[in-house]
């Protein structure tokens, strides 16, 4: 009896498959003992030996056969093209390899007759009936959303799809576009059979998961009176960004930094987080110039007890009421030994979006209380008189940082914010020093012990007061003490030095003299070393650092006979400087001025 005789081909050894009834087929590639082979069902149909030409891999050809497969290919269809010295496997028109002088040579054939010898045996193969499904293994699934499988070959008709868990996901066929599409409900992992008559059913295993997030490609970020100072624009824009992301449960957010893109900003967006499908984006961000809010400041909030923090907590918390207008002032100092995350924060409880208008003017950590409460009153009367701020939204049941900051041991945090919700939602406000620092850029979720009524810390007054306050030329000098005259709230609470009162101080000079008159505005530090700022004509002036008793002239006018001139002032008392300070109008008259009015010269 003859042996069988074995040709060694270098790069591709083709074996016929045996005949089966209607089944269903996959092409896959894994390596064997001197190469790697592409199967059908288990069954060796190609094999490399040796090195493989670059224009040729394994995997290429399985993924090449499984396409034409897929749209019904037949033995016909499989044909062989030569030209120039090389030699195609076609599989209806689609290129499976190719094969030249060398590599035949190697296999002691010529091209040609290589290819040829792989087609007929393709051809042998493709005679039975037979279906592919793509993908025949797993199915990934994001909960809520639908992928296809894909399914061909020459003995469709009887094909059938069940799902083994409905209430993870269910298919459903499109016979006209042979595919099957398969929805995921919830979270889970089934089987999907796929069955013909009297063949063993395929089951792809499908993993139903949810995204870590759904990110939305644009946002419009709102902006009163543009340009924004840098640190708002970061905000405002990370805000717009995060609004533009919806998260799986437990998603962590990474939010890049904002960069130029244009006339926009471009802010990459990561979520991860665990059973979570990962995702990862760019959201671009446009800049919209809006109009502020035309609404009036009535409410002020306090966080300054304790001045200095002993422990991490609540230092203030309280609800800002419908769309009113609600000024936020806040000094603390870490007196802890260790390091504190200070935060200022909306949690919104309503199911609703919330919307809100803001100005702020934030200065630390730094070690000069008098340094960072002057800084912070400059930034914020000249954002405020120009009406410069931003939008940010919170979503519902969430909390939203507006500021943190690390604040270590000695150092001093101070600010005021101006904040308008746009629509009335049930918000509160807060300021915590906090021992940890969160993971994720995202809003957080509204604590279960705030969705009930928290305690609140009552700390509110009026946030306004205005003043008139008439001077004489040549008569006596005018004096008002800032914060003289605290503020008290219906609790029975002081704000002693009214720290964060806006005070409209309504000024008139007159001059009832036969000559011109120099008036002057001058400060002085009553209650120890202070600085303040003032608005006079729309314009900020600034005191130097003042000792104690030490005066400041900030304003000088001219008044000729019988002029009487109307001077708005306005100010807030500045956190970390002493108050009272006294305000001073006064006046010289020129030699040989007399006065002309009744009351005497």
């Amino acid at each position: 009896m003859s042996r069988p005789v074995f040709v060694s081909l270098p790069l591709l050894l083709l074996l016929t498959a045996p005949a089966f009834a209607a089944h269903f087929v996959t092409f896959s590639t894994r390596s064997v003992s001197d190469g790697v082979g592409v199967y059908a069902n288990g069954t060796l149909l190609l094999r490399t030996r040796g090195s493989v030409p670059h224009s040729f891999k394994p995997s290429d050809v399985a993924r090449r056969l499984t396409e034409a497969a897929l749209n019904g290919l037949k033995p016909t269809q499989v044909r062989v093209a030569t030209a120039n010295g090389t030699a195609k496997l076609l599989a209806n028109g689609t290129v499976l390899l190719t094969v030249d002088k060398a590599t035949a040579l190697a296999a002691r054939n010529t091209p040609g007759a290589l290819v040829e010898t792989w087609a007929s045996g393709l051809r042998r193969f493709l005679r039975t009936p037979y279906v592919v499904l793509e993908p025949s293994d797993d199915l990934l699934v994001p909960v809520g959303e639908q992928r296809p499988l894909r399914y061909g070959g020459t003995a469709t008709d009887g094909l059938g799809f069940t799902s083994l868990a409905p209430e993870i996901a269910v298919v459903c066929d499109d016979r006209a576009k042979r595919v099957a599409m398969v929805k995921a409900l919830g979270k889970g992992t089934t089987v999907v059979s796929a069955a013909l008559p009297g063949a063993e059913p395929l089951l792809v295993t499908v993993e139903a998961r949810y995204r870590a997030a759904y990110i939305t490609e644009r946002a419009v970020a709102q902006v009163t009176a543009p340009p924004l100072p840098p640190d708002d624009l970061r905000r405002v824009l990370r805000n717009a960004a995060l609004n533009a992301v919806q998260p799986g449960p437990e998603a962590t957010i990474e939010l890049g930094e904002p960069r130029p893109r244009g006339s926009a900003y471009a802010l990459a967006v990561r979520a991860t987080g665990p059973e979570l499908l990962p995702a990862s984006g760019e959201v671009i961000v446009n800049l919209e110039a809006t109009r502020p809010p035309n609404t009036q400041t009535r409410e002020l909030l306090i966080s300054n007890q304790p001045e200095r923090i002993t422990t991490h907590g609540t230092l203030l918390r309280e609800q800002l009421l419908g769309t009113s207008a609600t000024r936020l002032l806040w000094h603390h100092v870490n007196s802890c030994s260790t390091a504190l995350r200070s935060v200022v924060r909306v949690l919104n409880r309503s199911s609703e979006p919330a919307r809100l208008h803001v100005i702020d003017a934030i200065t630390g950590p730094a070690s000069d209380e008098i340094f960072v409460g002057h800084t912070a009153m400059v930034r914020f009367l000249q954002l405020w008189g120009q009406g410069e701020g931003y939008y940010l939204t919170v979503p519902g049941e969430c909390m939203l940082d507006l500021y943190d900051v690390r604040l270590a041991p000695g150092l001093i945090t101070s600010g005021l914010m101006c904040l308008t919700p746009q629509e009335p939602r049930d918000l509160l406000l807060e300021i915590t020093a906090e021992n940890s620092w969160p993971l994720s850029a995202y809003f957080v979720a509204l604590p279960p012990h705030l969705a009930v009524e928290p305690p609140l810390t009552n700390y509110r007054f009026e946030a306004e007061k205005t003043v008139s306050l008439t001077h004489e030329a040549g008569g006596p000098w005018t004096f008002y003490h800032i914060g003289k005259d605290y503020s008290e709230n219906i609790r029975g609470q002081k704000l002693l030095g009214d720290y964060g009162v806006y005070y409209r101080l309504a000024t008139t000079f007159r001059n009832a003299t036969t000559g011109r008159v120099k008036c002057e505005v001058a400060v002085r530090a009553s209650g120890g070393v202070a600085r303040a700022t003032f608005l006079i004509d729309g314009q900020i002036v600034e005191t130097g650092l003042l000792q104690g008793a030490r005066e400041q002239v900030i304003h000088t006018l001219w008044l000729d006979p019988g002029e009487q001139r109307d001077l708005p002032l306005r100010t807030i008392p500045e956190s970390g400087s002493n108050y009272p300070v006294t305000l001073i109008l006064r006046s010289s008259r020129q030699p040989g001025a007399t006065v002309t009015s009744s009351d005497g010269g």
